[in-house]
């Protein structure tokens, strides 16, 4: 399931021979190292496929933003988090951002990850 934006070049970009371009971005795997609420030590890792050559990051719920990915093959990210002593998730949503390297960004809510922590 991925979300995409066309990106249309500006007049100077357009002058100088660029043409549009597609950014897409969508979650291709994502694991838990736990079962049921995570704790202290467990990790995130999420798996998108996306526009290669780009900046991919992830946000674990409203807290923790902007997780890096890295691209391990063309069009493939994968990032990781360890969660925290003190982290509180309830419910949280991963969102996967890909950003251009014109400074574009295209954000993707990943449905069936909702993301608890326990004391």
């Amino acid at each position: 399931n991925l979300v995409d934006m066309l990106l249309t070049p500006t007049a100077a970009e357009q002058s100088a021979g660029a043409t549009a371009a597609k950014l897409e971005i969508g979650c291709a795997a994502y694991a838990l190292s736990g079962e049921g609420a995570l704790h202290t030590g467990d990790t995130v890792t999420v798996v998108a496929l996306g526009t290669a050559g780009q900046t991919a990051t992830f946000d674990v719920g409203g807290s923790r933003r902007r997780v890096p990915m890295t691209e391990t093959a063309p069009g493939k990210y994968v990032g990781a988090y360890l969660v925290h002593t003190g982290d509180q998730f309830q419910d949280a949503s991963v969102v996967l951002t890909l950003t251009s390297r014109r400074g574009f960004r295209i954000r993707h809510l990943v449905t069936g990850i909702p993301l608890s922590t326990t004391p």
